[in-house]
């Protein structure tokens, strides 16, 4: 739920950038989160991503069950990452 509340926030963002994102959640039970902390990380995260990605490319929100209480979750991008320069 948080998630889909947080492409929400970014689509007319994700759009105008023309940046695709995928969406791959599991179905996990009950998890206690501060919600809004939670949706700050992925606002800063995804919007980072479509940065690094640039028009055409696509951001990954993913999450899986981790352990018996918890989950994983990931953004990753398909863009050229951060020169060794940089790095």
């Amino acid at each position: 739920e948080v998630v889909r509340d947080t492409y929400l926030l970014v689509h007319k963002s994700l759009e105008q950038s023309g940046v695709r994102l995928e969406i791959d959640l599991a179905r996990p039970g009950p998890v206690r989160i501060n919600r809004q902390e939670l949706q700050q990380v992925l606002v800063n995260l995804i919007v980072n991503a479509v940065q690094a990605t640039g028009a055409g490319g696509t951001v990954r929100v993913v999450s899986r069950t981790w352990g018996q209480t918890g989950i994983r979750l990931g953004v990753s991008d398909d863009g050229e990452g951060i020169s060794a320069e940089r790095q």
